[in-house]
Parts: structure tokens; C-alpha cells; sequence
């Protein structure tokens, strides 16, 4: 790489680094950020040392942020210098991180690590607190503006911010030059899980694509409700007028039983097709109840005898929309996208690989659900909970 090019590579770097910054400032997780700190000691030069990025945290703690595209020590130990100075002057400052692009070449890999290895161990003396990449320095700031919110709140941001990060990564055009032109000049943004995403939908490096256009902005369903389409991505390769469609479900979550699905028993009675006057009954009663323990030991053992029979389209409606209201086209989910909170990883299934896995798990009436009711639709709706594998 020519030294322009090294150039232009960290300076994309920076600009990404810059990118979350403002999305988190626009979100509220931090206060504020500024760029290009600078300061000295009293009497002497007031510019002296410097970092990219100051942030203020919602504690008032401030963080120095800096971006670089290389761990080689005679660039870290001029970081080192700085990060020392800048927080013996400052006493607000709590922490100096070092942000480094995903996707690094093999050689600067091992110095990262390496590097990284040493100050987590304690190996160094270091003013620099942590060397992280650019995914790892998303999730510690999303982590830690989630942290002051209610469980609940950050159920729903968590949620809602997994369908953006998806959105945000597929229409980035730094990660559509990267896969292109295999550039290694663009940084991309989190372009490790942009690769993943792509490769997963069966594209090659060999598809030149011309634009990918991702939306999480799905309308409602015709009865209002919402539909189990949470991302719908538009791709179009070179040579061809029409684009590849995908629709996709979103999950994220630590939990391992969530409400998946909730529709008033005439709606379960229609779309499940179901004809058999008992079994309607049966589960009419199951509504009134509001859940299996409630239930009149007939009418249970009428759904679980009969139930099974329609676990499959079942499973396909309650997690991926299929057969019920709404535009197959842009309602129904063809995917399941699972981000593991616990493992930062992101798990990619075509539907009916997942509701393979799914049919096999055991709940309740022979089913692969637990059988509920919404807070305050006792009588009035079902819901279903459902395992996220």
C-alpha cells in the first residue's frame, strides 16, 4: 500500500469512528463529542498533546477516543505519550481507547492482538485502557446507554437498535466499494458482518452489485397490526433490472422463551383452517382461560390430540407471518437474523431451516409453544411464546 493510500485508509478509519459517534450522540447514549483535542500544562504549550475524539458520557466521565490503522509500536508508544499527559492534566478523563478498523491485514492482526493481549494482562504499563476494533467500540457504547434504561425500555431499544445496525451496515456505501473492488483503502462499516450477510444470501465476490437498498420501514399489516417483516433488503446485480428480495425477522434477546405471536382465537381458527368444531371449542376455551394450567382437563386433552396436527403451519405463521394478512411479498419473513447478546455474533437462518429446529422443541399442549394471554387481554387474545434458538 503507497503511503496516499495508507493515507486515505486511516482517514476512512477516523470518518467511521466519527459515524458512531453521532449515531450514539443523536440516540442520546452519550452527551457530547469533539474532535481534535488538544491541551497542554499551565505555562507551557497549550496544544501540546492530542487525541481525535474527546466524549462526555452521561456520568460526566470523558473518554479519548483515537483511530488508527496500525498497533506498530512506534505509532502506539506516540498514543502512550499522549494518553499520560492528557490525563494527568484532565482529571475527568477515565479512559483512552484505541480504535482500529475490523478486517485488518494478517500482520497488523497479530500486533493488534498482541498488543491488546499486554494491556489486558497487565503485561504493560499503559495509559491506553483498551484496544478494541470498530464493532467491539459500537457494542461498548451501545452497552453502556442501554445500562441506565428499564428492563423493559431496553428490551425494545435493543431490538429496534439490532434492525438500524442491520439497515445501517447494508446501506453503507463504504461496505458496496469494499465488496466491489476489494479495496483495501475503504474501511467499510462493520464490513465483517456486511460479508457475512451477503455470503449468506449465496453471493460470491464474483457479483458486482450495483445497489442494496435495506429498509426497516415495513407498513402495517391490512389489520393494523405489525408484520413479521422487520427488514426488507432490495439487491441488484450488474446485468439484471430486477432485484433480489429478501425479507427478514429480527431477534435479539437473552431470553430463551419471548412472546412471538398474538392474535385473538378467531384469527388462530382462520388462518389454521380449522374446521373441527371441538377443537374450536377447545380452544375458545383455552382464550377464556388465558393459559393451560386454567384449562378444563377435557378441552386439554382435546388440543393436545389435535393441535399437533397443526404445529407446522403454526410455527411458520408465528414466526414468519405465512398464511396470515398482509402482502407475502414484503409481510412474510423469508429469514430469521438472531443476534446473541451473550456472544456479540450474529445467526442467519432461511425460515424453514430455523422452524426445522424449531418443531423440535417441547411446550405445551404437544406444541412448540407456551400458552398464554397479554397483559390485560385475558378473554380477548392468545400469545405465544416461542423459543429464539
Amino acid at each position: 500500500m503507497s503511503n496516499l493510500e495508507k493515507s486515505l485508509h486511516g482517514k476512512n478509519a477516523q470518518e467511521k469512528v466519527l459515524t458512531i459517534l453521532n449515531l450514539f450522540k443523536s440516540k442520546g447514549y452519550i452527551v457530547d463529542f469533539s474532535q481534535k483535542y488538544k491541551i497542554g500544562y499551565p505555562e507551557k504549550k497549550k496544544d501540546q498533546f492530542f487525541f481525535q475524539y474527546l466524549m462526555t458520557l452521561q456520568s460526566g466521565e470523558e473518554w479519548i477516543i483515537q483511530s488508527t490503522t496500525s498497533i506498530r509500536s512506534d505509532r502506539i508508544n506516540i498514543q502512550q505519550w499522549n494518553a499520560y499527559h492528557i490525563k494527568k492534566i484532565n482529571s475527568k478523563i477515565t479512559r483512552a481507547i484505541i480504535v482500529c478498523p475490523d478486517g485488518l491485514s494478517e500482520k497488523e492482526m497479530n500486533y493488534y492482538l498482541s498488543y491488546k493481549k499486554q494491556i489486558d494482562n497487565g503485561i504493560l504499563y499503559s495509559a491506553i485502557d483498551d484496544v478494541i476494533n470498530i464493532s467491539d467500540f459500537y457494542n461498548l457504547i451501545e452497552e453502556m446507554g442501554l445500562h441506565s434504561k428499564s428492563l423493559g425500555a431496553r428490551k425494545a431499544l435493543e431490538g429496534n437498535n439490532f434492525e438500524n445496525r442491520i439497515v445501517e451496515i447494508l446501506n453503507d456505501n463504504s461496505n458496496l466499494t469494499k465488496w466491489n473492488y476489494n479495496s483495501s483503502i475503504e474501511v467499510g462499516f462493520q464490513y465483517e458482518f456486511f460479508n457475512q450477510i451477503l455470503k449468506f444470501f449465496k453471493l460470491s465476490s464474483d457479483d458486482y452489485i450495483v445497489s442494496i437498498e435495506a429498509t426497516n420501514e415495513i407498513p402495517s399489516l391490512p389489520t393494523r397490526g405489525k408484520p413479521k417483516t422487520d427488514i426488507k433488503v432490495e439487491i441488484t446485480l450488474e446485468g439484471s433490472s430486477t432485484p433480489l428480495i429478501y425479507t427478514i425477522s429480527c431477534k435479539r434477546t437473552s431470553s430463551k422463551w419471548v412472546s412471538i405471536h398474538e392474535y385473538p382465537v378467531t384469527s388462530f381458527i382462520q388462518v389454521l383452517n380449522i374446521d373441527d368444531e371441538k377443537l374450536k371449542e377447545a380452544l375458545c376455551a383455552l382464550q377464556d382461560a388465558g393459559g393451560v394450567q386454567s384449562l378444563e382437563e377435557h378441552y386439554k386433552d382435546e388440543l393436545e390430540n389435535k393441535l399437533p396436527y397443526y404445529n407446522e403451519a403454526l410455527a411458520k405463521w408465528a414466526y414468519g407471518g405465512v398464511g396470515g394478512s398482509g402482502n407475502p411479498a414484503i409481510h412474510w419473513a423469508d429469514y430469521m437474523f438472531v443476534y446473541k447478546n451473550e456472544t456479540q455474533q450474529l445467526e442467519m437462518w432461511d425460515l424453514n431451516s430455523y422452524l426445522v429446529e424449531i418443531l423440535k422443541i417441547g411446550g405445551q399442549l404437544n406444541t412448540p409453544f407456551k400458552w398464554t394471554y397479554p397483559s390485560k387481554g385475558k378473554g380477548k387474545r392468545i400469545q405465544l411464546k416461542g423459543k429464539i434458538l
